[in-house]
């Protein structure tokens, strides 16, 4: 007895120390103590504020013209860009703003709250810092500028000050729709048709020369430092699962992209797709292969399928209005793709008529479709080869759109499904745009004045509900991944296949492709991600050098530290043969 009550004494001992210790840590970084277990390097301190979060120097410019264009006067003659060494695989970089006083860095941070919402004060060595035109740091250029190194302990303290709480007004509709079931009746309904298996189509003639020079890819941009040859990174999976191996028949294999628009008539479109079109002639045997193997494949599609005269409702003069031929269905169908989303900002460009023509051109095609608040279009199905009923729904914070912001209805809407239906499958559009956003932001986020919807509240409700997994796009930029309750959320995928109108370049071309394993009981065994590239006029292709997936990993590390443990703790390498087959 003696023994055990020592034993206990000295657990309970050192669980308070440890509750101490941690206390302690967060009372001083509170205080302002941000070098607080700070990594020691060569060079004198500078306080400052970090802004952004990318992996390549394209994207911290294109970084840089967005707060110009959204904010103006910044103090640029006191930015420098700061890279991220401990972040490997990949150097990540952000902006630096550096300032002398606990005032200046509060009020800038309060200044971005509106545009940046991950303006993060911090200590960085010179070491890590540049000028805004890559010239070293020395103790010289701070004083050119302004700047004091920063004293620490016993030095100049900053505390920073948190922005204050926004309203955020939201207009309702003029007419709620409410959603009433109809009452109870029994109806025999034919079985599904099975899932539809991909049949290559016939070849056709070459493309002419012009058009096939049209769909060449300019050479991917790369790390700094990272040579330029043909040499393949590789992929890892991460498997969770104690109970299912990798390739058992009873696990569905998921595939999941992000936006895809392959062209839109108003501004262009791909001379190389044509009807018929076999897509692996373009996008390459690798990539289609991955969605023609899965059992399910999807995509959100950003835009209509529309032939018609009429022109847009929308008024323009500062957006887009996409839309796409119909027989784009047809290249769908040649990718490989099962189910797609209307849940977005863009699937409306042409108001019902192009909505009523997309889904026709998808039904003609075998294409699940889901997402939009009517009644043939709310949630979709299929019937796998296995038995299994897969069910599909998506939301967004747009008109038309089921609501990313009624959690309650959601939550409703897949209990109903989840009682029907072996899987689950939730898809949503939702969040800020842009490199700004490529953190997830756990409360409810704005862009442009329009409420995105707080995407980890809802994730997490349609899991709670019964949903298996959930992919989210919408921000045009990768973001991390969860694993919540056993189950997988992807929050952003990026951008697949946007081809001429959307910006595909550097972090923006990033098209992460998630493939994923879930479990007879709907938990996920495993999963990894196929990291493609656009580049050119925007075709994807795999990249051998697996960027998208090393960036998510790191924005996991960095937003879900939890998930980012038990995945760093499952990762392996997936093809030591340098294939793209996820084997």
């Amino acid at each position: 007895m003696t023994a055990a009550l020592i034993v206990m004494s000295g657990t309970l001992l050192a669980l308070l120390t440890v509750h101490l210790l941690v206390a302690r840590y967060d009372r001083k970084r509170a205080e302002g103590n941000f070098d607080v277990g700070a990594r020691a390097r060569p060079g004198v301190a500078v306080l400052g504020v970090a802004v952004g979060d990318v992996p390549d120097a394209e994207s911290l410019a294109a970084l840089r013209e967005d707060l110009d264009a959204r904010m103006g006067g910044l103090p640029w003659s006191r930015a420098f860009v700061r890279r991220n060494r401990d972040a490997a695989p990949l150097t990540i970089q952000s902006l630096f703003f550096a300032f002398n006083s606990q005032g200046e860095a509060g009020a800038f941070c309060h200044r971005l709250a509106a545009v940046v919402p991950d303006c993060t004060p911090v200590v960085a060595s010179s070491a890590d810092l540049v000028t805004i035109d890559a010239r070293a740091v020395e103790i010289a250029t701070l004083a050119q500028r302004g700047i004091a190194p920063y004293a620490g302990r016993g030095g100049t303290r900053v505390v920073y000050v948190p922005s204050p709480p926004r309203t955020i007004v939201v207009k309702e509709p003029t007419q709620k729709i409410v959603y009433v079931p109809g009452p109870a009746k029994t109806v025999v309904e034919p079985p599904l048709p099975p899932k539809i298996v991909y049949v290559p189509a016939p070849a056709l003639p070459a493309a002419p020369a012009a058009a096939q020079a049209m769909t060449a890819q300019a050479p991917l941009k790369l790390q700094p430092g990272i040579p330029v040859a043909d040499m393949h990174y590789p992929e890892e999976r991460v498997w969770l699962s104690t109970t299912y191996r990798y390739g058992d028949p009873r696990l569905t294999d998921i595939v999941g992209a992000g936006d895809v628009m392959m062209g839109s008539i108003a501004t262009g479109l791909n001379p190389a797709l044509r009807p018929g079109v076999d897509v692996a002639t373009i996008v390459g045997a690798d990539l289609a292969g991955i969605f023609r193997r899965a059992d399910v494949a999807f995509v959100n599609l950003e835009g209509p399928l529309y032939d018609g005269s009429q022109g847009s409702p929308k008024d323009c003069g500062q957006c887009f209005a996409f839309h796409g031929p119909t027989f784009y269905a047809g290249i769908l169908r040649s990718l490989g793709v099962d189910v797609v989303s209307l849940a977005n900002n863009h699937s409306g460009d042409y108001g019902e008529a192009g909505r009523d023509s997309t889904m026709a051109a998808l039904r003609s095609n075998g294409i699940v479709y889901g997402g939009l608040d009517r009644d043939d279009a709310r949630a979709g199905e299929m019937l796998l080869p296995s038995g299994k009923r897969v069910a599909f729904i998506a939301f967004a914070p747009n008109n038309g759109t089921l609501n990313i912001n009624d959690l309650d209805r959601a939550a409703q809407l897949v209990r109903d499904l989840k009682k029907t239906h072996d899987l689950v499958m939730v898809s949503f559009h939702g969040g800020g745009e842009g490199w700004t956003y490529v953190h997830v932001n756990k409360g409810t986020e704005t862009y442009i004045g329009e409420n995105r919807g707080n995407v980890t509240a809802f994730a997490h409700t349609v899991i709670d509900a019964g949903a298996d997994i959930v992919i989210g796009q919408g921000p045009h930029v990768p973001r991390a991944v969860e694993v919540y309750r056993g189950h997988l959320i992807a929050y952003s995928l990026g951008n697949f296949w946007t081809y001429n109108g959307v910006q595909t370049y550097a972090v923006s071309g990033m098209g992460p492709v998630l493939e994923a394993w879930v479990t007879p009981e709907g938990t996920i065994a495993g999963f990894t991600i196929h990291s493609t590239r656009q580049a050119g006029l925007g075709v994807p292709h795999l990249d051998p050098l697996d960027e998208a997936a090393r960036y998510m990993y790191y924005l996991t590390r960095s937003d879900f530290p939890a998930t980012a443990a038990v995945v760093d703790g499952h990762r392996a390498v997936a093809s030591a043969s340098g294939s793209h087959d996820g084997s």
